[in-house]
């Protein structure tokens, strides 16, 4: 079974506390398969493991059919933490907490745990929620190069593989540069990076080192945060030279700049998986067509 070039980043899926979830997941998942998607990207912390039980349930009877891709090692503040308790009265409590959401989102500032015993634990609470054995890759979330020298934390990983709780691992990294020098440094069968037509570092220090070290790369962020999307790219006034220059090319190739962008972030050989996050059925369809 080969991986889709296209996946899905789950971040967006499960309920928050703050804002109605008014998206309907299983459809949503039930197209991405029918459109040819294999590859979800989930982590422990996405709605405090409500988003890996959702996808979990419904996929449970595809899972020979599907790679689970979760992270580890961000952990919520006590303050955040809380919410995995207010979930049920959300619906009534809502109004009132909407007014407050930026300060509690400020407020909620997530810490970080790569000893192998939180990993462990945190690992197993996703096999537990996914429904599954196995987890196709086992990744660590958004590290600081200091917190890669914790002690015994790739000895485990690599037994984490021998055992066969993942099949492989891999880490989500905030730069560019941290990519370079854990391709150096260390033992990983993926990384996963923020690359985009307007973040294209990658392409100068990364991908000729990924030639020679066959690690495999999603890239996340294809949109850069929305400014690679039809509404930002209307505003032409705005826009900076490098941003202007790739909206023309998506005008002379008449496509939509999201059909643009996706396609750039597919194109080198090195990518194997491009993750745009959705929570919406008809910009899921969009997505698809610049993979048809």
């Amino acid at each position: 079974m080969m991986v889709s070039k296209m996946g899905i980043g789950c971040s967006k899926l499960g309920a928050s506390f703050l804002y109605d979830n008014t998206h309907k997941v299983d459809e949503l998942l039930q197209t991405a398969i029918e459109g040819g998607v294999n590859f979800f990207d989930l982590a422990n912390i996405y709605a405090y493991g409500q988003t890996e039980a959702l996808v979990g349930k419904i996929l449970q009877s595809r899972r020979k059919d599907i790679y689970y891709a979760t992270k580890a090692g961000k952990i919520p503040s006590q303050l955040a933490s809380l919410a995995r308790y207010v979930m049920p009265i959300a619906p009534i409590i809502r109004p009132f907490l909407s007014a407050k959401a930026v300060k509690i989102k400020k407020e909620a500032k997530r810490k970080q745990n790569f000893q192998p015993v939180y990993l462990e634990n945190e690992l197993k609470g996703s096999l537990r929620r996914l429904r599954t054995d196995y987890i196709d890759l086992f990744q660590l979330h958004s590290p600081f190069l200091d917190d890669l020298a914790t002690p015994g934390l790739f000895e485990w990983l690599q037994t984490q593989k021998k055992i066969g709780r993942c099949r492989a691992i891999g880490i989500s990294v905030n730069t560019i540069e941290e990519a370079v020098w854990i391709i150096k440094n260390e033992q990983v069968d993926c990384l996963q990076i923020p690359y985009n037509a307007l973040q294209n570092e990658a392409e100068q220090s990364l991908f000729p080192l990924i030639l020679q070290n066959q690690v495999g790369i999603l890239a996340r962020v294809p949109f850069a945060q929305g400014m690679l999307t039809t509404k930002h790219g209307s505003q032409k006034e705005t826009l900076d030279e490098k941003l202007q220059m790739h909206l023309n090319i998506a005008l002379e190739q008449k496509i939509t700049l999201e059909e643009y962008a996706l396609r750039y972030s597919a194109k080198p050989a090195q990518v194997q998986v491009v993750l745009p996050g959705t929570s919406s059925v008809q910009h899921l369809k969009r997505n698809l067509l610049a993979f048809s």
